[in-house]
């Protein structure tokens, strides 16, 4: 999991819910492997999928953006 720079301030905290023992609870309750059992390292591979999901939800995000800039101007 990383949390980005300069991007919504919740973002920390969500992170540090979600590793808490009752977040790890919750992820393991809906099928989720504990963080205890994923390798600290993943070299480039690791490296390339954060790059490749922050890209994604990047894209998501400037997409759910634009379709609210649209709607509002619909309504103006």
């Amino acid at each position: 999991m990383t949390v980005l720079k300069d991007v919504n301030p919740g973002g920390s905290q969500l992170a540090d819910y979600i590793l808490s023992p009752t977040g790890q609870q919750i992820l393991a309750k809906y099928g989720f492997s504990s963080l205890k059992s994923v390798p600290e390292s993943q070299g480039v591979s690791g490296i390339l999928l954060a790059i490749s999901v922050a890209f994604a939800l990047q894209r998501k995000l400037a997409a759910k953006q634009q379709k609210v800039q649209v709607s509002n101007e619909h309504y103006s």
